[in-house]
């Protein structure tokens, strides 16, 4: 019996630090959360481009809009890799 509650009270210990671990050290970018969040508030949004930070800081979406005069959207979260804009593009979709 003795052994079962070690393992209870290490199991519990364990689930309070990983809990505690994600509060504390994974949070979510802020930049992601409002671009996010625009995008998703937005529904005039005719031409998006999805990338990484090389989206992010090469391409002006306001600039695209005026020369191609479709609104524009640059959906850009850094250091997104594939599997991140085919989640972008299924959520913006």
């Amino acid at each position: 019996m003795k052994h079962f509650i070690r393992l209870a009270v290490f199991l519990l210990g364990f689930a309070l630090l990983v809990i505690l671990a994600d509060c504390t050290l994974i949070q979510t970018d802020t930049f992601v959360a409002l671009t996010l969040s625009e995008m998703k508030s937005r529904s005039d949004i005719e031409l998006a481009v999805v990338g990484s930070s090389i989206v992010r800081d090469h391409f002006n979406a306001e600039m695209i809009t005026k020369e191609t005069g479709l609104e524009s959207f640059s959906l850009g979260i850094p250091c997104a890799a594939l599997q991140a804009d085919l989640a972008m593009t299924k959520e913006f979709y």
